[in-house]
């Protein structure tokens, strides 16, 4: 009986289908994610090939790549998107560190709570590239004005998210910290920062592709060169093949900042069930 016994539970472990390793996972979760992506450009291949909607305005998918792998062949690609890496990524930091650093003071001091509260209040619905002529003003054309207009846009998102994630934290924590000796300074690190990761991250993301859409549409009009220089240049002399591989480099810029600030997440929030959900 006791060898019966002993043996069922092998029995019932060899019965379980084999764990799958976190590269298969990841594998199915894209393959899941780009479905969508896929059957949209395949039905867009479709109809432009078969003349349903017009060819000049949209053309097929496969074109759109093939004109990028052409500009990116003669070099017509590399110094524009390095162009606008360099000035999206410094407005970025610009942006989302102070911001989140201010939303963590807000959270947790109420004096800056009281100053900048009304501030942000009344700035914040200000669409932040409404502000762009008062910085060409004061920075001329170039490479400044952008990259203050990035960093204004993704710094609100960041002070509010992190201020919200602050606000979210559990009230009796503090206190239960406080009665153990934990001083503010480690109430604040090792307690409210690590509560407000979460919705901060969220913030984050969310900053992202508003500063990139922000920075894209004022190289539109304060710059010569970078990627959203090229998609205007293009419009202009009705160059549409070039104008949507610009437009498809753009998105790929966004995608891939948007993946890496996503494992980052993964990698900081390991213990967080919403991030583990998502992997």
């Amino acid at each position: 009986m006791v060898g019966n016994t002993a043996a069922a539970p092998r029995a019932e472990a060899s019965l379980l289908p084999p764990e799958k390793s976190r590269w298969r996972l990841a594998l199915e979760g894209a393959l899941a994610s780009s479905a969508p992506v896929i059957g949209a450009l395949l039905l867009w291949q479709i109809v432009a090939e078969t003349g349903v909607i017009d060819r000049t305005f949209f053309p097929p998918p496969s074109r759109i790549l093939l004109k990028v792998w052409q500009m990116n062949a003669e070099g017509l690609m590399a110094e524009h998107l390095l162009v606008t890496s360099q000035r999206f990524l410094l407005g970025f930091l610009l942006g989302a560190v102070p911001g989140v650093l201010l939303g963590l003071a807000m959270g947790w001091i109420g004096i800056f709570r009281v100053i900048f509260d009304p501030i942000i209040t009344i700035i914040y619905p200000i669409p932040r590239i409404a502000i762009l002529p008062l910085f060409l003003v004061i920075f001329g054309l170039g490479s400044p004005p952008i990259i203050a207009v990035t960093a204004l846009i993704c710094f609100f998102p960041a002070v509010v998210t992190t201020y919200a994630g602050v606000k979210g934290l559990d009230p009796n924590l503090p206190g239960m910290a406080r009665n153990l000796g934990a001083s503010r300074l480690q109430i604040m690190t090792k307690i409210a920062l690590p509560a407000s990761l979460p919705v901060m991250f969220a913030g984050l993301r969310l900053s992202l592709g508003l500063a990139l859409t922000g920075e894209v549409s004022a190289e539109f009009v304060a710059a010569t060169n970078g990627i959203g220089a090229e998609i205007w240049r293009y419009w202009q002399i009705y160059r549409i093949e070039e104008m949507y591989a610009n437009i498809v480099v753009v998105s790929t810029i966004g995608i891939v900042l948007s993946f890496t600030l996503l494992r980052i997440q993964r990698r900081l929030l390991s213990w967080d069930e919403g991030v583990e959900l998502m992997r």
